[in-house]
């Protein structure tokens, strides 16, 4: 089941308080984690209320291999719920504009409006004149 990345934080501090109780969530104390000294990457946002950058979710699978990419990149931890987070990316977004491994192609500009080269009278009675594909428009000062 795919969850969104502040679902899937909230979920993750379930498991390490080891309760269904949001109340224990909240009253959660490990502002650091003991097995590292440092603090936990997922306090801020372990109710699922603030907006998390999928960058922590990086961060959290570093400190848990030992600073090394390449062991976070061989991880086979399937089961671990922040998995598919763990290169930093948002895997629901894969593909999308702007998103590594997206279309680059959709980026270039395209017209926003085909019109017929032939001049139109528009409701007022007003003859608009429209540019055919060879020209230009006028350029403002």
């Amino acid at each position: 089941m795919k969850q969104t990345p502040q679902k899937t934080v909230h979920n993750w501090c379930h498991y390490r308080v080891q309760s269904r109780s949001d109340k224990d969530v909240e009253d959660c104390t490990e502002y650091t984690i003991y097995a590292t000294g440092k603090p936990c990457p997922f306090y801020e946002y372990r109710m699922g209320n603030k907006r998390i950058s999928v960058k922590v979710f990086r961060k959290l699978c570093l400190e848990c291999m030992g600073e090394s990419s390449n062991m976070v990149a061989d991880c086979e931890q399937e089961n671990c719920s922040i998995y598919s987070y763990r290169f930093g990316k948002n895997p629901a977004r894969a593909g999308m504009i702007g998103h590594r491994g997206g279309n680059l192609a959709n980026l270039r500009r395209k017209p926003l409006l085909t019109v017929p080269d032939k001049d139109k009278t528009d409701r007022t009675g007003t003859t608009v004149r429209r540019l055919n594909s060879a020209q230009t428009p006028p350029t403002l000062p």
